[in-house]
């Protein structure tokens, strides 16, 4: 696949991640003030729908990049299901030192799901169940697409400046994943940002394992 090739289906790895604003706009529009602009304010079943739609959105787009990289190339992921241990290990461990760095910093005393949890039981009650196993599928299709982002980038960038030695897809992930949180409070997109920049130095360093990979973000959101 061409360096032109793939830096447009960068592109468009980005823009579906950009569909969750989307969808966040048209709920405004079309729930009006009951949509609140602090999640938690809306009623649970106008969250729980936003997560559905955007997690079918985004399926539908990994499922088409996914598969136009299998036919067009073999260099950008390892796709392979089958992998050493150590990457699978490797990932779990690295998960958690992200939660233990997160702890430390937000001087939390619990992992994120359970802070999350509890912050849906506090609001919704017994719904709070459905919500928080929806939060982890949304967050397991968002590592998906950073994953694909990640690689993507970083495979147009060493095909056009053929230099190996530059974190192309960290930078880039921060640019682009990592200042979109900005929207959320400057400390939310320092930290997310230069997290971004980690991860992707992380992730290519280890050689672009697909599953590890997915894996190793995924519990950044869930721990």
């Amino acid at each position: 696949m061409s360096a032109k090739r793939s830096f447009i289906l960068t592109i468009i790895t980005f823009g579906v991640i950009l569909v969750d604003l989307v969808v966040t706009l048209f709920d405004k529009l079309f729930w009006g003030d009951q949509y609140a602009d602090i999640i938690v304010e809306s009623p649970w079943n106008l969250l729980f729908t936003h997560m559905i739609v955007t997690v079918i959105l985004w399926g539908i787009g990994i499922v088409y990049i996914v598969k136009y990289i299998k036919k067009n190339s073999n260099e950008v992921i390892d796709f392979k299901l089958k992998q050493k241990w150590k990457f699978y290990i490797g990932a779990f461990l690295l998960g958690v030192l992200f939660m233990i760095i997160e702890m430390i910093f937000y001087k939390e005393a619990t992992p994120q799901f359970l802070r999350e949890y509890s912050v849906f039981e506090h609001y919704y009650g017994s719904k709070a169940i459905y919500l928080s196993i929806m939060q982890n599928i949304y967050y397991l299709a968002e590592s998906v697409l950073v994953v694909l982002l990640l690689s993507l980038s970083h495979y147009t960038f060493e095909k056009w400046f053929k230099n190996t030695k530059i974190p192309y897809a960290g930078i880039f992930l921060g640019l682009t994943w990592g200042v979109v949180h900005f929207i959320k409070g400057p400390l939310v997109g320092l930290v997310v940002t230069l997290g971004a920049v980690l991860i992707g130095h992380i992730y290519i360093v280890s050689g672009r394992k697909w599953i590890p990979g997915i894996l190793f973000v995924w519990l950044i959101f869930f721990l």
